[in-house]
């Protein structure tokens, strides 16, 4: 009888391999599933860009919920609050629902565009009020400037920023100076 002998690579030689194979995302996501150093070492790889997989694989229907209810689970208990104090309330998830991730998601991405949290405004406020709410505008003023206030507090690298004007960049200042190298990849 043979005996079988359990080898298991170092992080470093995993990441290597998944790094190039970071443009097959269906092999990745399968990856996530194999153990938890596999999974540890994938999620940064998928979260560089995670919108890229809707540009990628268009045919899913519930992408921007996926994305829309981790990013959820990432905000601050400040922005939570700021959501319910102005009738915000997320029709795919409630927020008392919200918890913290196992992963610093929002941490690893690296490439941010406006289009993106323009796709992500509707699934937190709910597509019927688009059309039925005159404070819809309010309400998407107010999730827009804190979702972009979570990227850019807490992504650490980015390379790829499309902002809808310049003035959110005064408005962040003060994050920015505190963080100092978050846009340095620019």
């Amino acid at each position: 009888m043979q005996e079988t002998i359990k080898v298991r690579l170092p992080a470093d030689c995993l990441r290597e391999i998944f790094e190039n194979l970071s443009q097959e995302k269906k092999s990745l996501r399968t990856f996530l599933l194999v153990n938890r150093l596999w999974c540890e070492t994938v999620i940064p790889i998928l979260w560089r860009d995670p919108f890229k997989l809707k540009r990628t694989y268009n045919s899913d229907p519930g992408f921007w919920t996926t994305i829309t209810r981790t990013l959820l689970s990432c905000l601050s208990e400040e922005s939570i609050i700021l959501f319910k104090q102005n009738g915000i309330y997320p029709p795919m998830i409630p927020l008392e629902e919200c918890k913290p991730t196992l992963f610093d998601y929002v941490g690893y991405c690296q490439n941010i565009s406006c289009q993106d949290i323009y796709e992500i405004i509707p699934q937190i406020i709910g597509k019927e009020e688009i059309l039925t709410n005159v404070s819809y505008y309010h309400k998407g003023n107010l999730v827009e400037n804190e979702l972009w206030k979570l990227f850019i507090t807490r992504c650490s690298t980015i390379k790829y920023l499309e902002l809808p004007n310049i003035s959110l960049l005064d408005y962040y200042n003060h994050d920015l100076n505190n963080r100092g190298s978050c846009l340095s990849h620019l």
